[in-house]
């Protein structure tokens, strides 16, 4: 561990940060949730029987697409097969869009919880000092 106020452990905080900011800059905001739910309700199916929007894996490969073009890059994580595989699917294989939307805003809202937390752990051992 690099002694505290030497060069090294300057470089070490400053790399940790820049690395942490990176990782926030990655994450969808709360406009960009806001855009997805848009995007997931106009291209969805709604069912005849229950009323409850869904959508097919079609749909899904063509939602990721407009959700890329809107909001970029950074939502295209969340449209993987393996991520659609994980909801359940009716006899005509359509998932939910609300469960699939409650799965993406926990995700971004556990990966920013751990980031601010690491923040807070100034010497990276894994847990948080209290402040005297």
């Amino acid at each position: 561990k690099p002694e505290e106020g030497s060069i090294n452990h300057r470089v070490q905080r400053l790399a940790k940060y820049r690395f942490l900011r990176k990782q926030s800059d990655l994450l969808l905001n709360a406009d960009d949730l806001d855009a997805m739910w848009v995007c997931l309700r106009e291209n969805c199916i709604i069912d005849d029987a229950t009323g409850a929007e869904k959508m097919n894996y079609e749909d899904f490969c063509h939602i990721a697409c407009v959700c890329t073009e809107q909001i970029g890059p950074k939502c295209r994580r969340f449209f993987s097969p393996s991520n659609f595989m994980k909801f359940e699917k009716n006899e005509q294989g359509r998932i939910a869009i609300l469960p699939f939307y409650l799965y993406v805003m926990r995700t971004v809202s556990l990966t920013q919880a751990r980031i601010d937390m690491s923040e807070l752990d100034e010497d990276s051992d894994g847990f948080l000092q209290p402040h005297v």
